[in-house]
């Protein structure tokens, strides 16, 4: 868990378009991310429970979070995509 990106988050979804839920989608990404890399791992479906949404709900937020710069995401065969956590929404 890293802490100063969960924090830095809260400061930058107070500025971007984002709805409810691709805001808590994206806290939960950066209580995953590693503090230096910025990189996490989590599955849609650990997402979706940790959130208390649906995994399409989860999908929808990626897609969203990623047009917004705030993530990259690195899919992977058979295991869960590598997301790495950017910085600030686009203006």
């Amino acid at each position: 868990m890293s802490v100063e990106i969960t924090a830095a988050a809260w400061k930058i979804l107070k500025v971007g378009q984002l709805g409810a839920i691709d805001r808590i989608v994206y806290i939960a990404l950066c209580d995953y991310a590693n503090k230096t890399t910025r990189l996490c791992w989590p599955s849609t479906s650990t997402l979706a429970k940790q959130c208390w949404i649906s995994r399409r709900s989860v999908f929808n937020a990626l897609r969203s979070l990623e047009e917004e710069g705030l993530i990259t995401t690195k899919k992977r065969h058979n295991q869960s995509s590598i997301y790495k956590i950017r910085g600030a929404p686009r203006a």
